[in-house]
């Protein structure tokens, strides 16, 4: 082989690995938004007075050379914990847990494991 060749076989690697990462971060992205709007419409499983709380699903987008990451959150972050799990009230009783981030978090996780499946599988 020569060093031509070698060279060329090089570029079209460096550019196929540049697709399948460009491919990656937009599978991700596009994930986490699907799953802050999944979590602003679930309004029928808990009493929401203001709107405040379903209002407040946003994604914060970190990149860098080797990663992209895409994390869900709240910015009413004290209440995530008390309506995913329940908590004690005043008088020793229980609040129901309303399961509502925890269901969201499965179905993004197994999207975004099949969607990066099949993109590699398909080479783009």
């Amino acid at each position: 082989m020569s060093a031509s060749s070698i060279t060329d076989i090089n570029k079209i690697l460096t550019s196929y690995s540049e697709q399948i990462v460009d491919a990656i971060e937009t599978t991700i992205i596009e994930a986490a938004n699907e799953g802050v709007d999944m979590l602003k419409n679930t309004k029928d499983t808990y009493h929401v007075k203001t709107g405040k709380y379903n209002k407040g699903w946003s994604v914060k987008k970190t990149k860098s050379n080797n990663y992209v990451q895409a994390t869900i959150y709240n910015k009413e972050y004290a209440l995530t914990h008390l309506l995913e799990k329940g908590h004690a009230t005043r008088n020793g009783k229980r609040t129901k847990a309303f399961k509502h981030i925890e269901p969201v978090a499965d179905y993004i996780t197994k999207k975004v494991t099949n969607d990066i499946e099949n993109v590699i599988k398909r080479g783009e």
